[in-house]
């Protein structure tokens, strides 16, 4: 999904999150949040760009790829990390949500504004399982963006109602 001055679900928080702690702090969040990585041994380089094993993930082995543009140096790491899955760790199922610096990175036009481009180019990227199984049926935007949600929480709790009273009454 592309808007002019904002992003869907969970990247927008992080831009939120990255506004509120320059606001807060008067530091860039990225610059922190890769220190913090670094310092723990959590983090690979290529160049300019940086992979990080989050002490946070979304899902099992989550890694972020960042740069502070998109270049040759992210997209050869970004590169290298989706081959580890495949060849190193033979995970072939994976979701990844990649975000673009902010089209409208002008405090003019935009109430998040973070000075100097702080949010940068990232890809976070988690595996999924094995393909056959249903528990790895996921994707990128119910982990990145929005859930969907197709159960009926009214059908859900007869059922669960009839359960109780067939099974513990």
């Amino acid at each position: 999904m592309l808007t002019p001055d904002r992003y869907p679900g969970v990247v927008e928080n992080w831009r939120r999150a990255a506004f509120d702690y320059h606001r807060d702090h008067g530091r860039n969040f990225f610059t922190d949040f890769i220190s913090v990585h670094d310092m723990l041994g959590l983090t690979v380089r290529h160049r300019s760009a940086v992979a990080i094993a989050t002490l946070t993930p979304k899902k099992e082995n989550e890694v972020v790829v960042m740069a502070k543009e998109m270049n040759k140096d992210y997209l050869q790491l970004l590169y290298a990390v989706l081959r580890s899955y495949i060849d190193d760790m033979q995970l072939y199922s994976f979701c990844l949500s990649m975000a673009l610096t902010p089209f409208a990175d002008d405090p003019s036009t935009d109430r998040y504004y973070t000075p100097v481009k702080a949010l940068p180019v990232f890809t976070r990227v988690v595996t999924r399982g094995k393909l056959s199984d249903t528990r790895s049926d996921i994707s990128s935007l119910e982990l990145f963006t929005f859930s969907n949600v197709n159960s009926d929480p009214f059908s859900l709790i007869q059922k669960i109602q009839q359960s109780v009273l067939t099974r513990v009454s």
